[in-house]
Formats: structure tokens, C-alpha cells, sequence
């Protein structure tokens, strides 16, 4: 199967790739792996959250709570840092997810992401 990653930040950059994947569902978890190139990358999606988990080149795993802040560490090559989290919206459906969500560390407000991935046909 594949997916589509559509990103787009505070600074109007745009991302948007599609990936083969595996998917797997137990116990009410959707899970989704695939390869960017980058990262071996393992998207959970949950009734009420999305786990983000990137392991390769940047390690780092994110949750997505709607409404809530959340902390994760990112890390490569030239930087290590814990970052919070608050996602101002999650929508998950049957073969789509979408988040808004701000990032930020002491100093304050470092991005703001809104992200869509959904499942397409091959």
C-alpha cells in the first residue's frame, strides 16, 4: 500500500511525498511503516492519538494529543533537543489524519506544522 505526507510549516515551506508502507492493525492501533529516505518511520494512530516515530538519520518520537502538550527530544547529527509539543487539532478517520500542531522549547515558538497523511490507492 502507500501513503501521502503533506506538510506545511509557519514559514510556507511545503513537503508532500508518497511512500510505500506496511500497515498493520491491532487492538485498535493502526500503524503504518514506511521509509523517507531519511528514517525508518512508524506512524501509531490511536481513537484519540497519533504517536510519530523516526528512527535513521533523525530520531525522535512525537504524540499527538488534541488539545494537549506533549514533550519529545529530537535528535541528529548536529543537534539534540527537547521540544514541547501542543496540538491545537487532530482529525483521524478511517484512512486519513490530520494535526495541527505548534513546537516550541524555552525561548518560545519554533514552528508550527500542519500535517495531512493519507492512504491512497495504488
Amino acid at each position: 500500500m502507500k501513503i501521502k505526507v503533506v506538510t506545511q510549516d509557519l514559514y510556507q515551506e511545503k513537503y508532500s511525498a508518497i511512500f510505500d508502507c506496511k500497515k498493520s492493525i491491532s487492538e485498535n492501533i493502526k500503524e503504518y511503516s514506511y521509509n523517507d529516505g531519511l528514517c525508518n518511520n512508524i506512524l501509531r494512530v490511536r481513537d484519540n492519538s497519533i504517536e510519530l516515530l523516526r528512527n535513521g538519520e533523525i530520531k525522535s518520537r512525537m504524540l499527538l494529543l488534541n488539545e494537549d502538550t506533549t514533550e519529545f527530544e529530537y535528535k541528529n547529527s548536529y543537534m539534540d533537543m527537547r521540544f514541547k509539543l501542543f496540538t491545537e487539532s487532530l482529525e483521524i478517520s478511517e484512512e486519513r489524519v490530520a494535526a495541527y500542531y505548534t513546537i516550541s522549547d524555552e525561548s518560545g515558538i519554533v514552528n508550527k506544522i500542519e500535517m495531512e497523511i493519507a492512504e491512497i490507492m495504488d
